[in-house]
């Protein structure tokens, strides 16, 4: 027993003793509870204070290098700082390599009367300690469990976790080439024991694996790690004795690698008839490399085509007689994958048994049209009616639909083509300035095409159409611009592969300042498709 608990044991209730006139106080102060240990469990520790009497059970052996004996201490409200003995020293059962099962020797309530509280234990949280000691009695290290006391009954609880730290270290060192086997290693610390639980690893939001932490270390290899760059983490789960943590993030990455080596081999059918198709067949190993395969008769290239899964098809016809045939592989990228050729393949091709009978046949694709038509013509207008003024007296206005307008392209090699269309003046056969309208004074708008089953136009190959609307306030006759229709053709739709036909239709608008004199007036539109 430690010099400061013999003398706590001589004190009553940790009052003052007074003594030739001097006062002493204690060597203690009371209810300071201890740092958190390692996990420690106890069997037989509820009930009433006075008759109980707890036994330890540790996590393990008291490991510490020099350790050889153990003692129980209780700590809590009205007991020492350095707590009550509820455990003499002893080494009985003492263990370094695995758990101990302990009893105390003395219950709750003995424990604190001993030192003086013989009014009883007051309600509060108390903690049961057991030390690891050396030859002298130094701790070297402790387990820890909670207690709570209400109205003299005793009901062990969890003792508050000790925070953790996790670190975490990647190797080999960042910046390798791919692929490369990462091994990450976390090492979890706390004060007062060795964690245990678990350790998962992430690369950003990515579980990599979770592994049990050993001797405060976890470590996980992560084989055949390509190019690019990872976040990599370590969390820590947590145990009895220590709250989670998690390690900072570690930047990693990894270079691209060295281009891999390629393979051809050849595959040649035994018996090739002249003038007959042929399939011959290149197969390319590693099965993902990306490229081409070039097929060599000699040193005249024969044919090429892309490598799918690993295998180029080939279907050439060959003249009679003896032939030598190669294949060639070229990477798409030469940093991924390495060229490489196959043996050469001699080939003995027959002579045809039948001699094919070749004909000759022509046709001709004449060089066709493209028509514009519309529905309007001078003895049939499109008649806006009678313009209305609008409630602000700025402007006359009329709209109507201009339907059935109608490209017919004909022309073959589905060539783009673009129309447009131009508004003249309008006029009411009178001389003065006011009988006319200008043509930029007319607008169309809303167009949207309809398309004829069965024709290269259609919602996939569409004809994008363009609004030109009347300005917001009515040109004055004489006057040169472009708005509207007017001055210039106006591109109103373009089809960039234009065979087929379509119909279009939109909105027709006419406008003209209040000084236009009355009378019908008239004029024309003149639509333009003009093709490449």
């Amino acid at each position: 027993m430690k010099i400061n608990k013999a003398l706590a044991a001589s004190l009553t209730g940790g009052a003052a003793i007074v003594a030739s006139g001097l006062v002493a106080t204690p060597a203690f102060a009371l209810g300071t509870l201890p740092a958190n240990g390692a996990a420690l469990s106890i069997t037989g520790g509820n009930g009433p204070v006075g008759t109980t009497i707890p036994t330890f059970v540790t996590s393990k052996g008291c490991d510490q290098p020099g350790a050889s004996q153990y003692e129980g201490l209780f700590f809590g409200p009205g007991l020492p700082d350095d707590g009550a003995p509820i455990l003499g020293t002893n080494n009985l059962g003492f263990s370094a390599t695995k758990s101990m099962t302990i009893k105390a020797g003395n219950s709750y309530l003995d424990t604190a009367t001993v030192l003086g509280g013989a009014s009883g234990l007051v309600d509060g949280h108390y903690v049961l300690e057991f030390a690891c000691l050396d030859d002298f009695s130094g701790i070297l290290g402790t387990f820890t469990q909670g207690l709570d006391i209400a109205g003299g009954q005793a009901t062990v609880s969890a003792a508050p976790k000790t925070d953790s730290t996790t670190a975490l270290a990647v190797t080999p060192a960042s910046g390798q080439q791919a692929p490369v086997n990462v091994t990450l290693t976390a090492t979890v610390a706390g004060s007062g024991g060795s964690p245990s639980g678990t350790v998962e690893f992430f690369n950003g939001s990515t579980s990599l694996g979770t592994v049990a932490v050993a001797a405060g270390s976890a470590s996980l290899t992560v084989n055949g790690v390509g190019q690019g760059a990872y976040s990599y983490k370590a969390v820590y789960s947590g145990d009895t004795a220590f709250n989670t943590s998690t390690s900072p993030v570690v930047a990693y990455s990894v270079a691209k690698g060295a281009a891999a080596a390629t393979q051809v081999s050849l595959t040649v059918p035994n018996n090739i008839s002249a003038g007959s198709p042929t399939t011959i067949s290149a197969a390319v190993t590693p099965a993902g490399a990306v490229g081409s395969v070039q097929l060599f008769d000699g040193t005249t290239q024969i044919g090429s085509t892309s490598v799918v899964g690993g295998t180029a098809t080939f279907q050439p016809t060959f003249a009679a007689g003896d032939h030598s045939l190669q294949a060639k592989f070229t990477p798409a990228d030469p940093t991924d994958y390495v060229a490489s050729q196959s043996a050469v393949v001699p080939v003995s091709v027959a002579a045809a048994q039948f001699t094919p009978d070749v004909q000759t046949i022509t046709g001709t694709i004449p060089a066709g049209t493209i028509v514009i038509s519309t529905p309007y013509t001078a003895s049939s207008p499109l008649d806006l009616g009678t313009l209305a003024i609008d409630p602000n007296g700025t402007k006359f206005s009329a709209s109507a639909p201009f339907q059935n307008i109608q490209v017919v392209d004909t022309r073959a090699g589905d060539l783009p083509w673009t129309l447009s269309a131009q508004a003249g003046d309008l006029a009411n056969g009178g001389s003065d300035v006011n009988d006319t309208i200008s043509g930029q004074n007319v607008g169309l708008t809303d167009l949207a095409p309809t398309y004829l089953a069965g024709n290269a136009l259609n919602a996939s190959n569409p004809v994008t159409v363009s609004a030109n609307a009347v300005p917001a306030l009515p040109v004055a006759p004489g006057t040169t611009g472009t708005a509207g229709l007017g001055g210039q053709a106006h591109p109103i739709a373009h089809a960039a592969k234009g065979a087929g036909t379509v119909k279009l239709d939109g909105t027709l608008t006419l406008e003209a300042p209040t000084s236009t004199h009355p009378g019908k007036y008239t004029g024309v539109v003149t639509f333009t498709v003009a093709g490449s």
